[in-house]
This record gives structure tokens, sequence and C-alpha cells, in this order.
């Protein structure tokens, strides 16, 4: 039978003695039982007769050796802080004053292994679109909890947000960027090794600082900002604010010419920006006017000192602009102001005589028409109504004439005849 060293004495000496006085050796445990929990390992044993304590011995493997570990007067023992997932071996002896018994049959017991993080996540991927990068990967076995990281810059993570599912939705990844992901699955035991890196591009921003002029009357140029991560742009029109349609096909420019258009008239425009992973919210939106069509000036009319001038309203003047010229053909000087917009008529103060010529422009915020086709007048002073000559009164060497007019001054004509006044 094994025997512990610390007890190779002691069993020596019982057995050249015998016993001591009346009181034999007690006889060894019959039983021994080890159970682990954790880093603990319970014991107990039966109870060995004549025994007043006992020697409990502790072995790394079987069959020891062994080393004494407790002397406890009782038939259990509860040997803790043990070493996690290993395997211990035990025997117990009875003491009396006689001495040590042999050994009880060994027991041994396996302490629980240290609890182990979950696994690291596999196979996380990332998909950016408008405004957000959606996560997923593979469970971890085991995980309660998962932590994301992410950074714009490859091997550059910071914590980002927890996720107690195979998933996550980064909704502040910035667009138009490129995000860094990894994910670290994590339980009671602590966390795992980080995942496979994933990354995903978000969809661009809108573009910004939009801006159409109008060039001449039928086309706008227009320009904006360029919105990060963008590929290409798309602009939209329209005659009503808010119900822009697409114009052609994407540019990879920040410019563009729309042409075809029609003068005097309003349009609205919104731009996009796109890349692989969508399209942008739509810009700001920004509206011009064309340039008006040429007026057309339909009378001149002239008068004592005024020629009267008119013509139609053109479609988008805000104003008209009268331009005079003593030539044919000018050169043109304004003969007034801007009128309004219902100024579809204007008198031309001009002195009497004169042959004058005149053009007209209609103008808005975008600028100003071509000239008008040319017109001319001679202003000229009315002439007085005829008189009526209501009296002619003979007397002595004379005639006595009276007549009705508003006129300032007469002359007076004679004859003999019914003709040929002089």
């Amino acid at each position: 039978m094994l025997r512990a060293p610390a007890l190779i004495a002691v069993s020596l000496l019982a057995s050249a003695c015998g016993s001591t006085g009346s009181v034999r050796l007690p006889a060894a445990p019959a039983t021994l039982t080890a159970s682990a929990s954790g880093t603990t390992i319970s014991l107990a044993w039966s109870a060995s007769d004549t025994a007043t304590s006992y020697a409990l011995m502790r072995g790394n493997a079987a069959g020891g050796p062994y080393i004494a570990i407790a002397t406890p007067g009782n038939t259990s023992y509860v040997d803790s802080g043990l070493a996690a997932g290993t395997a211990y071996f035990y025997v117990v002896r009875a003491i009396n004053a006689a001495g040590s018994s042999p050994g009880s049959r060994e027991a041994s017991a396996t302490t629980t292994a240290a609890a182990q993080p979950p696994a690291a996540p596999t196979g996380v991927t990332a998909t950016g679109s408008k405004g957000k990068v959606t996560l997923t990967w593979t469970a971890s076995p085991g995980a309660t909890m998962y932590k994301i990281a992410s950074g714009l810059a490859t091997g550059i993570h910071a914590t980002l947000g927890t996720s107690t599912t195979p998933g996550y939705m980064d909704l502040a990844a910035p667009a138009g960027v490129t995000s860094y992901y990894v994910v670290v699955a994590t339980d009671a035991a602590g966390d795992s090794p980080a995942s496979n890196e994933a990354s995903a591009l978000t969809a661009p921003p809108p573009p910004t600082a939009l801006h159409a002029t109008a060039v001449g009357q039928i086309s706008v140029n227009l320009a904006w900002t360029a919105a990060t991560g963008a590929v290409t742009y798309t602009v939209a029109r329209g005659t009503t604010a808010g119900n822009e349609s697409a114009l052609g096909s994407p540019t990879q420019a920040v410019s563009a010419i729309d042409a075809g258009l029609t003068a005097g008239t309003a349009y609205y425009y919104v731009v996009a920006a796109t890349n692989g992973s969508g399209t942008s919210d739509a810009s700001a939106e920004f509206v011009t006017l064309t340039i008006p069509s040429n007026p057309v000036l339909l009378t001149a009319n002239a008068g004592n000192g005024v020629v009267s001038l008119g013509w139609p309203a053109v479609n988008g003047a805000a104003s008209y602009l009268v331009l005079r010229s003593a030539d044919m053909g000018g050169p043109y000087t304004a003969a007034s102001g801007s009128l309004g917009a219902n100024g579809l008529s204007y008198n031309a103060i001009e002195a009497n005589g004169s042959k004058v010529y005149f053009v007209i422009v209609a103008r808005n915020a975008s600028g100003d028409s071509d000239k008008s086709n040319e017109v001319s007048a001679t202003p000229q002073a009315a002439l007085p109504a005829a008189p009526v000559l209501t009296a002619a009164t003979p007397g002595n060497g004379q005639v006595s004439l009276t007549w009705t007019s508003a006129a300032a001054s007469f002359k007076v004509y004679r004859s003999t005849t019914s003709a040929n006044y002089t």
C-alpha cells in the first residue's frame, strides 16, 4: 500500500512497537470521495474506529507522490484555492496515539476549467447606403453581447456601440466616407479577440452652394460645390418649387448648362450626388429667371411736343427701358427710366419738328433683352380749328368782322371774288 513520505516514520514506529499500551493502530478509512466545484474540492471519508484525527494527503498524479495538506479531526475537508482545470489525487489516513493507519483508497477530482471568453465573431460584413452602414456577422457561441468599434482608417478603431444580436446599424457614419469596423464578442469571462475588419462607403452628402445664372434668353449655367465621395451628379429642373425632374445623364463635373429654355421663365433646380453606395438627398433648391424675349414696339404716335409709344407685355419682364436716338439705328440713350411691369406705354417728350427714333428693352433680375424693332415719329404743334365767321357788317369805308375761335391769334384774308384770298 502507498504511503506519504511525511508519515513513513510514524508507520515504521507503529510497526516496531506494535501498539502503545492498550491502543491499537486505527484501520484505514474504508471510503474516500472527492467532488469538485470551481476551484474547490470537497472531500469526505468514512470514520475509522479509535481514530482521533486524520491525515489528508494530496498529489498531482495518480499514485502520488503525495503531500500532507491537513489533519482534520472530523471526516470531511474542503480543499480550496486550487488551480482551475486541474486533476488532484487524495488519500487519507486515520491517526491515534498508536500511530497512523495505512492510506485509504485513492480518490480524485478535477477542478472546473477557468471560464474562457467567447471566440471572435466571424464573417463581419459592412454595407453602406444613404446615411448609414449596416453590419452583420456570424454569432459567437456563448456571447451575451457584442462590442462594435469603428474608425476612418484601417486598424484604428474606437468604441461605437453594443448589440445583443449579430447585427448593428451605424446611423452616424459620415456621408461619402469609408468607415472601418471590427466586432468583439463578450460574456462574463471577458472579451474575445477582435473580428476581421470590414469597411463600407456611405452615399455622399447633398451638394452645396448650388447656383444658377441665366445666360441669354434660353440657357442657364449651373455650378455647385463637390460632395465628399461623389462620383456623379444629377441635375433636376422644374417650373414650380419642389417639382423638379432629372435632366439628361449624370455628370462627373460640378457644373452644367441647361439650354433650350423659354425666355422670361422661372426655373427651379436641385442637384444630387451619387456613388456606389447610393444617391444623396437633393441639394437646396435654387430658382432663376431666364432673360425676357425681345419686345415689339407697335405704336409711335406724334403729338405736339410728344411721341406716344405702346407695346404688348413680354413674358417674364419686370420693367421696360425706352431708348431714343436722333438717328436711325442709334446710338440710343435712355428716354426714361425703368417702367413698371404693367407699363406698356410711354409718352416721350420731344421737340416739335424733329424726327426721333425709338426702341425698347425688356428687363428682369437676370438681365436685359435685345432691343425691339425701331419706330420713329416727328412731333408737331397742333393746328387750331377753323374759326366760324359769325358777322360781316359794312360801314363807311370799312367792314366789321366777328367770329368764334379758341386760337391765340388770327390772320384775316380778303378777296373781291369767292376765291383768291390775300
